[in-house]
């Protein structure tokens, strides 16, 4: 069973002529009609993106170089969006780039995933330092039930592999990328004097985060990681970032 979904008018056209293609295909069309119950998701990528673009205009800005919001949107959507295909009366077809607000919710996902990997690689934004709530787009959807269905007693204790990854990432404080550390949490239940707490169970920090978490401490720091700590506390949240790398290979 094939399954559309429309937010607006514009998908709502292309819903239709996907019906229609379907009634002529297969002769008859089961229809379903139900409120998108993640509406609030869409508007919190929505949100993403708009935080991204903004990132982007203000380290061109310092570089003396002005472009306007459409501009830069106009370029994501160039490099990165997913295509539709649009039929000329004529019969003949071509590929557009589709708007956010045309995009499911997995393809706003993916689409600001790689928005993301796009300024963290290409030559042009070299030096751009995302917010790590940008990065984190995630979190704002995870579920209790999604945390519950998590079988860390499966993880490993000690994983080298998967610390070399977080010594990759940026910062989670900071948002930069310069001498990053796998620091490791402390927990009740999770860590203790004689152990340490296990390999999955671990944050990226910069070797000056680092330091002013040692220095000022556990409280102060997690004042600053609200946006965090707002939707999902530290465990679940090491947990839920090792489960990602092991189902996704990154």
């Amino acid at each position: 069973m094939t399954k559309l979904v429309a937010y607006n008018e514009r998908m709502l056209d292309v819903a239709c002529s996907d019906l229609y293609r379907t009634l002529k295909e297969k002769g008859s069309v089961s229809i379903e009609y139900g409120v998108p119950f993640k509406d609030k998701t869409r508007r919190q990528l929505g949100f993403f993106f708009g935080a991204i673009v903004d990132s982007v205009i203000s380290f061109f800005e310092e570089q003396g170089i002005k472009y306007s919001v459409e501009e830069v949107k106009d370029n994501f959507y160039q490099a990165i969006s997913p295509r539709k295909t649009i039929t000329q009366f004529n019969g003949k077809q071509y590929e557009v780039w589709k708007h956010i607000s045309e995009m499911s919710l997995e393809e706003m996902s993916e689409f600001i995933d790689k928005a993301i990997w796009l300024c963290d690689n290409a030559r042009a934004f070299q030096g751009l330092i995302l917010h790590p709530s940008i990065r984190y787009t995630f979190i704002r959807h995870i579920t209790q039930d999604d945390i519950r269905e998590l079988n860390t007693r499966s993880f490993q204790r000690h994983n080298p592999e998967y610390l070399s990854y977080v010594r990759k990432q940026a910062c989670i404080c900071c948002g930069r990328y310069n001498e990053v550390e796998a620091h490791h949490l402390k927990e009740a239940g999770y860590s203790g004097t004689a152990y340490k707490a296990d390999d999955w169970q671990v944050i990226p920090l910069c070797t000056e985060c680092h330091r002013e978490y040692h220095i000022k401490g556990k409280e102060a720091f997690e004042e600053k990681m609200q946006w965090l700590l707002k939707y999902i506390d530290f465990p679940s949240f090491t947990a839920v970032c090792y489960n990602r790398w092991l189902t996704k290979g990154l």
